[in-house]
C-alpha cells in the first residue's frame, strides 16, 4: 500500500510541551528544517503528544513524518498515532483507538508512513511517544508532519 493525498489536511496544533522553541507549529508550516531549528521536539516527559486539531470530521488515510536532519534518529521510537474526537490533555496515555504504529529507531533525514488500514474518522489526529515505564529517553521529534485525508461526505457513519 503506497500513501496518497486525495486531500492534504491542515489544522491547529498543539502539544504536551515543546523544548527551547521547537513549537508545535514548526511542524506543519511546511518546511524542512536543514538544521536544529524550525522543527517542532517535545520535551523529556513520559508520553510527549502532538496533535493537529481539525474543527470538522475527516477521514484519515494516515501520516507521514520526517525526521531529523541529524544525531537524534535513536530517540524516535515508540510512536503512536490516533484517531478521534477528543482532543490529547495532560501528561498520560492516549486512550484512543490505534491508527498505527512506528517502532524505530528512525534514520536521520528520513520520512516514514503510517497507515491507517482501514480509515479513520475523527476531529484529531494525535502521535504519542510512549516510554512505557522506561526513562523518557524516545521522545517526540518531529520535523515537518502530513496528514493524508478528506472531509466526511456522509460516506462513514458517524
Amino acid at each position: 500500500m503506497s500513501l496518497f493525498a486525495v486531500e492534504t489536511v491542515s489544522g491547529t496544533v498543539t502539544s504536551s510541551s515543546a523544548s527551547l522553541d521547537r513549537v508545535a507549529y514548526w511542524a506543519v508550516e511546511g518546511y524542512l528544517s536543514t538544521t536544529h531549528q524550525h522543527l517542532f521536539q517535545a520535551n523529556h516527559e513520559l508520553n510527549p503528544w502532538f496533535q493537529v486539531e481539525f474543527g470538522t470530521k475527516m477521514v484519515i488515510l494516515g501520516v507521514r513524518f520526517f525526521t531529523r536532519i541529524n544525531d537524534s534518529g535513536y530517540k524516535v521510537r515508540n510512536y503512536y498515532t490516533h484517531v478521534t474526537d477528543t482532543p490529547a490533555s495532560g501528561d498520560t496515555l492516549i486512550d484512543a483507538d490505534i491508527c498505527g504504529f512506528f517502532e524505530g529507531p528512525a534514520d536521520e533525514k528520513a520520512q516514514y508512513d503510517i497507515y491507517c488500514d482501514p480509515p479513520m474518522t475523527g476531529k484529531y489526529v494525535i502521535m504519542q511517544c510512549r516510554n512505557e515505564g522506561m526513562v523518557a529517553t524516545a521522545t517526540l521529534i518531529i520535523n515537518e508532519l502530513w496528514v493524508y485525508g478528506t472531509q466526511t461526505r456522509g460516506m462513514l457513519s458517524q
